[in-house]
């Protein structure tokens, strides 16, 4: 989850400094961490990126555990990684990577609540698009000492 955090936190600062298509690569690593973390909760560990999606709507859209319109954020954030990832020709602006990273911060927040109610302690966390700085607690304070 931590490497979610850090994603999301990257693609906010991406978005900042007008870098819209690293900023969308970003904001879906960030969603795909997290939905890593709930199949982790199963005991799945899927291989590929598509896996991922593929095991999430099984194991969690199906058995109604997350909405199906939330794991869509899943599979849209991909759609646009693998377009400003791979494709040339693609160009992204300001408003449609912002979208992209509160598709990113809806996933999370849903998948947060589900490892909440399975037991995990998830650390609290936010991003701030007007501060520019992600306000998390420091490594010495979540690891209690």
């Amino acid at each position: 989850m931590r490497r979610g955090r850090e994603a999301l936190a990257s693609a906010v600062h991406l978005l900042q400094g007008e870098y819209f298509s690293d900023a969308i690569s970003r904001a879906y690593y960030a969603a795909f961490h997290f939905a890593r973390a709930l199949l982790f909760l199963k005991g799945l560990e899927p291989k590929t990126h598509h896996g991922v999606i593929q095991l999430l709507s099984l194991h969690f859209v199906r058995p109604g555990m997350l909405q199906e319109n939330i794991a869509d954020h899943l599979r849209r954030l991909e759609t646009f990684r693998e377009l400003s990832d791979y494709d040339a020709e693609a160009e992204f602006g300001h408003v449609e990577a912002e979208r992209r990273i509160r598709d990113a911060e809806e996933f999370i927040n849903e998948c947060t609540k589900i490892l909440e109610k399975s037991g995990l302690r998830v650390s609290p966390w936010s991003t701030s698009r007007h501060g520019g700085k992600s306000a998390r607690r420091s490594k010495r304070n979540q690891d209690g000492r």
